[in-house]
């Protein structure tokens, strides 16, 4: 390891030097810093742009595994491949050799380089040892049920740790030989154990990457991702990234960082609000008030069909990838636990439930409507806005007419509202007990759908009913806000276009989130008074730094309101934000 610099190869063909005390951009913490910290410029190391697929830093060297051209069909390391040595100045390649489907690589004690071959699932991958000029030494193949991920070097003793995403979920350990010899994690990971699903040390779920530091102590990499034979560039991230530091012996946690990926929207807390579910997580509340990732709820060994581990999806880099509304619903009914998510283009809503002794979600019941977006009311009703010409044209309720024996929820057919008074495009709908909210564009509205987010905006109008609608009519307006909010000049430029609303009836306000802006460099969380539809106020949620991207609020999600919360998803940051109004929550 170099105590001074950090190397990167990237998926341009270039590698990096980055200097480890300064090597984010100051003020924009997302971006790295591309060489100016470290006093040289990146390397080209594949002049025809093709990916680098792997690095080592071997007696001082770098050697670094270059595609040298298209990868495979299954996004793998292609038979041109090459393995290539850079000095750590950057200064160009000196030694290449050919590694036909050679990806991540690891120095051994003896300054050897080992490369992982990946194969396309169903075969077998391989371990090639190469000196350091390109002779091939030897090399074992390992066993099929191993989906391997990465390869890490013992700095002590002749042996290999690889990271297997196959059915164990675990790292195991190999000598030079090919023979097993030990592993870091239980068999089954997160699946195994009186409690399915939960996440923790030695629980592993979708081992993605491993390294050993000098001294021996283990890095361990996770995406939840399970059971995926992942390309090294298709996949950027999963649903999660856990990275865990144990001690040599590979059983003592040293330290862990647990980040479960929120992108795409947000979820409820159980009606008591100690868990909170969020699309295939599951969180439980500490003693601070925070949710913690405690179990992954998906199992794609015995729900091979379950919507958020498709291939699309995976290769998308989310489980499931909402666009419209909440991501996640969550309730109890008939001695059952549900949630449901929905999946976009097309909407597609799937209503999970919890298995017995387990954190495991499996789906019981799938609906595809005809809609652009949905909202279920605390009854356990969907409605839903049907999209149809330039906008939303028609209310519908999916009706809940009870469970079957086995526990799955049934829903009656489509009930169609049309168009409520007072508007002329429709976007989202809230139901409260006897109330409704609706939202859209009036005849007297400037904005239309040519403007920058189209149908994402949820319109310029919020209208609530005291009593809900019938095949008949709706009834007249309880009250009418319009607009709520300004166009610019220019309205084809970004501004803090409303995404979403949420009614919090125990606080007595509804929450309207808008989209970050160039104009303001900010979202916003704007209340309004559901018993006659004044603004109360604007609210920025806290920035965790000043002046850093990371800082700013996205409200291009969902916002949900439960136990009295507005949760609001951070699109930016991928974060699940609660803001309490006061005296409101449980």
């Amino acid at each position: 390891m170099d105590s001074t610099y950090i190397y990167t190869a990237a998926g341009d063909g270039q590698m990096t030097r980055l200097d480890r005390a300064n090597w984010f951009v100051p003020a924009n913490e997302h971006v790295y810093d591309s060489g100016s910290n470290a006093g040289v410029a990146p390397l080209t190391v594949d002049p025809g742009g093709n990916p680098l697929l792997g690095e080592t830093l071997c007696d001082g060297n770098l050697f670094v595994t270059d595609s040298n051209g298209a990868l495979t069909s299954t996004g793998l390391s292609p038979g041109t491949t090459e393995i290539k040595e850079v000095p750590t100045s950057l200064s160009g390649v000196t030694t290449s050799w050919s590694a036909p489907g050679a990806s991540v690589l690891t120095c051994d004690q003896e300054g050897d380089i080992w490369a992982l071959a990946e194969n396309t699932a169903g075969t077998a991958d391989e371990l090639e040892r190469f000196t350091d000029t390109g002779t091939l030494v030897t090399s074992f193949t390992l066993p099929t049920s191993v989906i391997a991920q990465g390869v890490a070097a013992s700095p002590s003793s002749d042996e290999l740790l690889v990271a297997d995403n196959g059915q164990d979920q675990d790292f195991k350990w190999f000598n030079y030989a090919g023979a097993q010899t030990g592993q870091v994690g239980v068999t089954g990971g997160y699946l195994q154990g009186s409690d399915p699903g939960r996440v923790g040390p030695d629980r592993f779920v979708g081992p993605r990457s491993v390294a050993i530091d000098g001294s021996g102590n283990i890095y361990t990499a996770e995406n939840c991702m399970p059971g995926i034979a992942q390309s090294l560039t298709d996949v950027s991230n999963g649903p999660c990234a856990i990275i865990t530091k144990y001690e040599p012996n590979g059983t003592t946690v040293v330290w862990r960082d647990v980040d479960a990926n929120t992108f795409g929207g947000t979820g409820e807390p159980t009606a008591d609000g100690s868990t909170f579910f969020d699309r295939d997580f599951e969180f439980k509340r500490d003693a601070n008030g925070n949710y913690q990732p405690y179990a992954f709820t998906v199992d794609p060994r015995d729900n091979p069909s379950d919507p958020r581990v498709s291939s699309g999806q995976e290769l998308g880099g989310t489980s499931t990838n909402d666009s419209y509304g909440a991501t996640t619903y969550e309730w109890e009914a008939d001695g059952h636990r549900y949630e449901g998510t929905f999946e976009a283009n097309p909407l597609t809503y799937v209503i999970f439930e919890q298995q017995a002794n387990s954190e495991i979600m499996t789906p019981v019941y799938t609906f595809s409507p005809n809609d652009e977006t949905l909202f279920m009311d605390s009854s356990g009703n969907m409605w839903g806005v049907v999209k149809g010409g330039e906008g939303g044209n028609d209310v519908v309720e999916y009706p809940l007419t009870g469970y079957s024996s086995s526990g799955t929820p049934e829903y009656g057919s489509a009930v169609s509202y049309g168009m409520p008074p007072g508007l002329v495009d429709v976007r989202r709908v809230d139901v409260e007990g006897n109330a409704i909210y609706v939202s859209g564009f009036s005849s007297s509205d400037t904005d239309d759908t040519s403007v920058w987010g189209n149908w994402e905006s949820m319109g310029m109008t919020l209208i609530k009913f005291n009593s809900l609608p019938t095949t008949s009519g709706w009834p007249s307006a309880a009250w009418t806000t319009d607009p709520i909010y300004t166009l610019p000049n220019d309205d084809t430029n970004e501004f803090p276009e409303p995404f979403g609303f949420a009614v919090n009836s125990s606080a007595g306000l509804v929450g309207v989130t808008t989209l970050f802006s160039t104009s303001t460099n900010m979202g916003s969380l704007q209340e309004y008074d559901t018993s006659n539809g004044d603004l109360v106020q604007t609210l920025n949620p806290p920035l965790p730094g000043s002046g850093a991207d990371e800082g700013y609020f996205d409200g291009q999600g969902a916002v949900v309101a439960k136990n009295g919360w507005f949760w609001l998803a951070d699109d930016w940051y991928t974060r699940i934000i609660g803001l309490c109004p006061s005296g409101a929550c449980t």
